[in-house]
């Protein structure tokens, strides 16, 4: 019975969400409501003296279903895990990594042509380097829950809730680097180029 009834409040909790265009995943707000339920459902039964049973098993499997729906329905979480290295050849699209260590290479030849590329950079937690191209301006853009960034090696910015902005070289940038992070370091390298 507690089972049906946490498939329905599941459901008419999603397509509520869903109806009233809110933010985040509908998905994952009807596996929260369920798991509601179904907590509410276990201290109930721990208070009268009752053993949880099925309905601890089940509140475990929702609890690890909603942490996981939350995490893929988050872009930051959604690139994998592990060391990437990225060139500045077709960045315009955007990178992406959960959790690990990247590097964006700037340094690199691009189109003469191009005026402006554009780096939207998605990390959950890590290290993101980024090396400094030797001619041609760049401005990083960092936005961070919790993180630090460096230049060639200084830390520069440290806070819980981390916005930077700098532009490194002369004139209009050609490279503009925004990097958006849970939690962790970037590191600016070639500042001194």
């Amino acid at each position: 019975m507690l089972t049906g009834l946490g498939i329905v409040v599941a459901t008419v909790t999603a397509k509520a969400h869903e109806s009233a265009n809110a933010a985040g995943s509908s998905v994952t707000v009807g596996l929260a409501a369920a798991l509601a339920l179904f907590g509410a459902a276990l201290l109930i039964a721990g208070l009268t003296g009752r053993r949880g049973g099925l309905t601890t098993l089940v509140a475990l499997l929702l609890a690890v279903a909603t942490g996981a729906s939350a995490m893929a329905s988050n872009p930051a979480w959604s690139g994998g895990i592990g060391e990437r290295t990225w060139g500045a050849s077709g960045g315009s699209a955007g990178y992406r990594l959960g959790l690990g260590t990247a590097t964006l290479n700037l340094d690199e030849p691009v189109p003469a042509h191009t005026d402006r590329l554009s780096f939207p950079v998605r990390i959950g937690v890590g290290e993101f380097v980024i090396n400094l191209p030797a001619t041609g301006t760049t401005t990083v853009t960092v936005d961070a829950r919790v993180g630090s960034v460096s230049e060639d090696g200084k830390q520069v910015a440290s806070n819980e809730r981390l916005r930077f902005t700098r532009t490194y070289g002369t004139g209009d940038p050609k490279f503009v680097v925004d990097v958006t992070m849970t939690a962790g370091d970037v590191r600016v390298e070639g500042v001194g180029k």
